[in-house]
């Protein structure tokens, strides 16, 4: 019976110890995955941690032009600092919250290759545009070199049109009259200044088929030794070379695009210096003949 008891001791003994063994390394067990779920979240927030920042250095890389876009870049980069902000204080994570960490970091680097995508295009489109732009600019320079070309050409044509339209003068001769109204310098001699009632300049205007026919105005001015103008009883003057200068008479004529003879007559009301004496004809502005004469 004693050693009945005795048996009976000892296995409750056992099964005690054994009982005690499985707790422990149960315990330890536990402990152990334990501390491999805190090493590896740890690891876990470290490995996040990182992709967001080269996630977030990407973003920084990413430039357009584009605003709108440029406002959604900067908000994204916003949102990545702030869950790296997070891992970095956050004490207590799982693995459930490391999941959603690594979700949130796949969903932004997809919305990184849409971004990329856009500005790639926008980048292409840019360049196409720039290209379009100089190819335009590159017509336009040939084709206002072209007009200047042209405008030039015309102009010049227009310059030889105007100086081929002028009325010229031909068989220009002056002839002094007394006051008896003779002529006293047959034969272009020199003539006595006092024997001058008037100058009597003769020409013709030469048929131009080019030239304004109608009714025109032609002028002389005579010049004495020294260059002072005899100038008309009424001081009249008429534009040439874009000044207003005097003349010594005036006759309008009707030109009808055929040779015209003409005369102009100056009216002597004053004492002549001998010398040489230079006689211009002028007509639209243009100075069309000169002569001259001699008086002693």
């Amino acid at each position: 019976m004693k050693g009945k008891k005795i048996a009976w001791k000892d296995r409750i003994k056992d099964i005690i110890i054994i009982v005690l063994l499985i707790t422990v390394f149960s315990l330890a067990w536990s402990l152990y995955d334990k501390q491999q779920v805190i090493e590896f979240v740890y690891n876990e927030k470290e490995q996040l941690t990182n992709d967001y920042e080269d996630l977030l250095t990407q973003y920084e890389t990413l430039e357009t032009d584009n605003d709108t876009l440029n406002a959604k870049l900067s908000a994204e980069k916003i949102r990545i600092s702030e869950i790296i902000q997070e891992l970095e204080e956050e004490k207590s994570t799982n693995r459930q919250k490391i999941r959603q960490y690594k979700n949130e970091l796949k969903t932004l680097r997809n919305i990184m290759k849409g971004y990329i995508s856009q500005i790639d295009s926008l980048n292409t489109l840019n360049q196409q545009l720039i290209a379009e732009n100089l190819e335009i600019k590159s017509d336009f320079d040939e084709s206002k070199n072209k007009l200047e070309k042209l405008s030039d050409k015309n102009e010049e044509l227009n310059d030889k049109v105007s100086i081929a339209s002028v009325i010229q003068a031909k068989d220009i001769y002056i002839q002094i009259l007394n006051d008896n109204d003779k002529v006293v310098n047959k034969d272009g001699e020199s003539v006595k200044t006092k024997k001058v009632n008037k100058v009597k300049t003769n020409f013709i205007l030469r048929e131009n088929p080019l030239a304004q026919n109608g009714k025109r105005w032609v002028y002389i001015r005579i010049a004495r030794p020294g260059g002072l103008v005899l100038t008309s009883q009424d001081n009249g003057t008429f534009l040439y070379e874009e000044q207003d200068i005097a003349y010594s008479a005036k006759r309008e004529v009707q030109y009808e695009n055929q040779d015209l003879s003409t005369a102009i007559i100056w009216k002597n009301h004053q004492q002549l210096p001998e010398g040489e004496y230079t006689v211009d004809i002028f007509i639209d502005g243009n100075q069309i003949g000169t002569q001259t004469f001699k008086l002693k």
